[in-house]
């Protein structure tokens, strides 16, 4: 028995459109799979009673990790506080770029709010972040956007 790969991570989102407009236009993932779930199997697998949600599925175009948005239409969800960066559980998201600077100087002046400017760890020894700060998508998911240090 063995995990072959890391295929998605999923965030439920409360407006699929504003999601859209974070992940595709902003960060620029190309939307692989956008549909409607609904049925006998979705109601299996989330326990709701006649559940109904838009699922869209982003990638980079190499398909070994996707990020899978979900906004479920029926039942609507209740909104929930994102957890605090030390809280036990779901933090954040790692995404790696190719200039953590530039992300962060173009999405600032977009409005995207920023956890930290880009910081830099001297001492990064392959594969942990040698550059890298944190967002907030529109939701308050956190996104940590980092360069790995060379091997």
């Amino acid at each position: 028995m063995n995990v072959e790969w890391l295929h998605h991570t999923g965030f439920n989102v409360s407006d699929m459109e504003q999601s859209l407009r974070f992940y595709r236009d902003l960060l620029g993932l190309e939307v692989t799979t956008d549909i409607i779930f609904e049925g006998e199997i979705f109601e299996q697998m989330t326990s709701l009673k006649d559940p109904r949600a838009r699922i869209v599925f982003l990638g980079n175009g190499d398909s070994r990790h996707l990020i899978e948005l979900i906004q479920f239409l029926k039942p609507i969800g209740d909104p929930t506080v994102s957890p605090a960066l030390n809280s036990v559980g779901w933090t954040h998201l790692g995404v790696r770029v190719d200039d953590v600077e530039e992300f962060y100087n173009r999405l600032s002046k977009l409005g995207v709010k920023f956890v930290n400017p880009p910081a830099i760890r001297s001492d990064a020894i392959y594969p942990r972040p040698q550059k890298f700060c944190l967002m907030k998508d529109p939701d308050g998911n956190v996104i940590e956007l980092a360069i790995q240090a060379q091997t």
